[in-house]
């Protein structure tokens, strides 16, 4: 048989992507949902009831009645518009074993409680804060919230320190094919660079989801689906366009639930949050070259040799070198302005060393209790929390106090949770782990060059500010707790069993629960 020459493949290949391209910049213009907003609201007795005119006739044929405290509590329908009601389903006196799981990227608990303040999502119960991971993105999250296997690195691209080299690439398929197996939706490569380009384009998302439901929702109870564009938007249009897409997504589940006549429980996560500040690439790797260490572009060899993993649009970095030369990395970054803190893995203490330009600290774990042993300062302005807790008998003799403590108290710190994240990101998450890593001021990121030539970002993540780590969780059915870790959500939420089940039919490997 003859082989197609190469060219006239590539042809064909570059044809059939200037032709989705195409297609998507045509429908830019289509509203990602022809549900209608509410014609009016009233009240029956404490409970707020939405009024719609589901097919613009001018005559009311649908009306949702909400909890108080949110949620829908009763649908109405009026099938044949006589004025009086054909259909009532009280939702709260209804068992919903299908699940709906839907993932927002980048979409920050403050900017969710806002909109929902201001009567959007209003099908869901209040929303609660999903603490992230560090650093606090996308593949980091999932790793915890599943609970599979750990990814090779941080990106598509990590570096290998066994063979002392990068490896990875976009088109490496062990670590984007997890995710593919495991959801039902992702927004597609080729959708994901539109998005950063044409804002309009992320109805896409909103587009297929709904699509997705439609076709699965009678062919199995678990739905999962993951939308990229909320994060897109926010990096490179801000919190104007973020918001304008959640308006047309809460449109869209709305056309949904009113299809399927609330016959579901939606669960919408989000993965982390975004701090909705625009911000300017951090030169980590000249400021460290002055201070005499040597950068590196094919691997780790001399003592100070550092090789920087460039990952994008965060603000993270990653760092590789020699176990010597990790603390004189972290006391040199103290005097970088934009550095939040540093911080590296002690192999032979397993402590996790943290320097900033307040001073210094050591994390130190017991199995389920952590230690915050001030050196210098206090880099995690922990020192309050830390005598608090000790004056309420919930510190060891040895300094060590209960995780479930430290999460407690520090829930609503301007690092949430930050004793059992930071220790947790220097320790695992990844195979390849940084020997040193880097925590950003908001306003400044660490990436590419070239990247941050191309586009202006005007949001980044990955830091351990609460507005980076804190996401969101709600249901359309449960009132959850104020805040979850990630690793406890589907528990939380009731799906843990449902999610393994899934993992063990596409043989998904998973971590043990004990981690």
């Amino acid at each position: 048989m003859n082989k197609i020459p190469a060219i006239i493949k590539i042809k064909k290949h570059h044809v059939l992507f200037a032709l989705t391209c195409l297609i998507l910049l045509l429908t830019v213009g289509c509203k990602a949902s022809h549900f209608p907003t509410p014609i009016k609201t009233y009240h029956e007795g404490d409970n707020r009831v939405l009024v719609y005119d589901i097919d613009r006739d001018t005559r009311v044929d649908y009306e949702q009645v909400l909890f108080t405290e949110g949620g829908v509590q009763e649908l109405r329908y009026d099938i044949n518009e006589d004025g009086s009601w054909d259909i009532i389903i009280e939702l709260a006196k209804q068992a919903h074993p299908k699940k709906i799981l839907i993932g927002l990227d980048g979409v920050p608990y403050s900017l969710m409680k806002e909109l929902y303040d201001q009567g959007y999502f209003q099908m869901f119960r209040p929303p609660s804060r999903l603490f992230s991971v560090l650093p606090a993105i996308t593949e980091m999250f999932l790793t915890e919230f599943l609970g599979v296997r750990y990814p090779s690195g941080y990106g598509l691209s990590y570096f290998n320190k066994t063979n002392n080299r990068l490896e990875g690439s976009l088109l490496h398929g062990d670590e984007i094919a997890i995710w593919d197996d495991i959801y039902d939706y992702i927004s597609p490569i080729p959708d994901k660079g539109l998005f950063y380009m044409l804002p309009k384009t992320g109805t896409a998302d909103v587009r297929a989801l709904k699509r997705v439901i439609r076709r699965l929702y009678d062919k199995q109870d678990l739905l999962m689906l993951h939308l990229d564009a909320t994060d897109s938007l926010c990096h490179k249009f801000g919190g104007e366009e973020l918001v304008a897409l959640l308006k047309k997504f809460d449109l869209g589940l709305q056309e949904i639930y009113h299809e399927f006549q609330g016959n579901m429980e939606i669960i919408l996560y989000s993965d982390h949050g975004n701090n909705l500040v625009e911000s300017d690439r951090i030169a980590i790797e000249d400021f460290l070259t002055d201070q005499g260490f040597q950068m590196r572009s094919d691997g780790v060899y001399d003592q100070g040799d550092i090789y920087i993993l460039a990952t994008g649009l965060i603000n993270a970095a990653y760092l590789y070198t020699h176990a010597e030369t990790e603390p004189k990395i972290v006391e040199s970054l103290k005097g970088l302005d934009g550095v939040l803190f540093s911080m590296y893995h002690d192999e032979n203490t397993d402590d996790v060393i943290l320097v900033s330009e307040d001073g210094q600290a050591t994390l130190s774990k017991d199995e389920n209790f952590y230690r915050y042993t001030i050196e210098d300062g206090d880099p995690l302005e922990l020192e309050a929390i830390v005598k608090q807790l000790k004056s309420e008998g919930r510190m060891r003799a040895d300094g060590f106090i209960e995780d479930a403590d430290w999460l407690q108290k520090t829930a609503n710190h301007k690092y949430p949770d930050i004793i059992h994240l930071a220790y947790k990101a220097m320790t695992s998450l990844v195979v390849h782990k940084a020997d040193v890593m880097v925590f950003l001021e908001d306003k400044w990121l660490c990436g590419s060059p070239a990247l941050n030539l191309w586009l202006r970002f005007k949001s980044t993540h990955a830091s351990p500010t609460a507005e980076s780590v804190t996401g969101i969780l709600m249901s359309t059915d449960q009132i959850l707790p104020e805040y979850v870790r990630a690793k406890d959500a589907l528990d939380i939420i009731g799906l843990r069993d449902m999610v393994n089940e899934r993992l063990r039919e596409r043989n998904i490997e998973m971590k043990e629960r004990s981690e």
